[in-house]
């Protein structure tokens, strides 16, 4: 009888324990859901500046299927010639891109496929590579400003 009184108060003592550790794991869940919404939030804003000023200042150039915003390394991509659309749901899509005499290429690190880029300026030609189908699509695009 003692025997089964002393193995009752250890699961006792070993489930109240489990129950401090869920509750200290549910606290520090939620610090972090708290930190990373602040997070996000300041992510937010400093995105919707940055896209604002490209809006006025960077390149847009229109292809058949999207258009393309382009101001100090990031790109934006919509569908709208005026590009009115870029920065909204299903076009908040980020990237980066670089350029090297008349190229520029670009990439979006959000997106789980392939998706390499490349524009030429002085020929208005975009270029995406996708390696899994070892195949180069070439479409003809136009600076609008």
């Amino acid at each position: 009888m003692l025997k089964r009184l002393i193995f009752c108060a250890l699961i006792l003592q070993s489930a109240l324990g489990y129950t401090q550790d869920a509750d200290r794991m549910y606290q520090n869940t939620d610090r972090d859901r708290q930190l990373y919404n602040a997070i996000q939030q300041d992510n937010k804003d400093f995105m919707q500046n940055v896209l604002n000023v490209a809006l006025t200042r960077g390149k847009l150039w229109k292809c058949p299927q999207n258009t393309y915003l382009f101001y100090d390394g990031w790109v934006f991509v919509g569908s709208k010639e005026d590009g009115s659309d870029i920065g909204r749901v299903p076009y908040n899509i980020v990237g980066s891109f670089y350029s090297y005499r008349e190229f520029m290429k670009f990439t979006f690190q959000g997106l789980s496929y392939e998706n390499i880029f490349e524009l030429n300026t002085r020929t208005s030609e975009l270029f995406s590579y996708k390696h899994t189908l070892n195949k180069i699509e070439k479409v003809s695009c136009k600076f609008i400003r």
